[in-house]
C-alpha cells in the first residue's frame, strides 16, 4: 500500500507507535496531578484564591512596568 507520493503509508504510522507508550505515560502522569490538585484546591480554598489574587496583582505589577 502507498500514498500518492509513493511512501509507504506504514511509514507514517511509526512514529505514532514509538511513542504511544510515551504518551500513555504523560497521560497518567498528568490525571495524576490532576487529581492531587483538585484534592488540594478542595482542601484549601480559600488560599488557592488568595494565591491566585496575589499572582495576578504581581503580574499587573509587572506588566504595568512595561
Amino acid at each position: 500500500m502507498s500514498t500518492s507520493q509513493g511512501i509507504p503509508q506504514e511509514n507514517h504510522q511509526r512514529p505514532y507507535d514509538a511513542m504511544s507508550p510515551h504518551m500513555q505515560e504523560a497521560e497518567e502522569v498528568l490525571g495524576d496531578i490532576n487529581t492531587r490538585a483538585l484534592a488540594f484546591i478542595r482542601a484549601r480554598p480559600g488560599a488557592c484564591v488568595l494565591g491566585a489574587i496575589t499572582l495576578g496583582f504581581l503580574i499587573g505589577k509587572l506588566a504595568s512596568r512595561s
